[in-house]
């Protein structure tokens, strides 16, 4: 990725929980795993739906990485948008 991530296109975060209230951001990346291995999901990723299990890592390698702890749930892309509906 290159150095100036200022101009780099952002995905939209949605993570949903049945008990907490809804979370967003803007990243520049995300890394799971479903039954196939690890995946990473850049902007502009085609429309996809997968059932995930284990953590979430936002912005791999940058100094904005982030992992969000989870053991599994439903991941859709949609539009830039990635939607993660936990423990369903």
């Amino acid at each position: 990725m290159p150095k100036d991530l200022r101009t780099q296109p952002l995905l939209k975060l949605n993570i949903r929980t049945r008990i907490d209230p809804p979370r967003t951001s803007s990243v520049y990346s995300i890394t799971t795993k479903n039954s196939k291995g690890n995946f990473d999901i850049l902007p502009f990723h085609s429309n996809f739906v997968t059932m995930i299990s284990g953590d979430i890592i936002v912005d791999k390698e940058l100094p904005t990485e982030k992992t969000i702890k989870m053991e599994k749930g439903i991941l859709t892309v949609v539009s830039n948008t990635v939607d993660v509906y936990v423990g369903v």
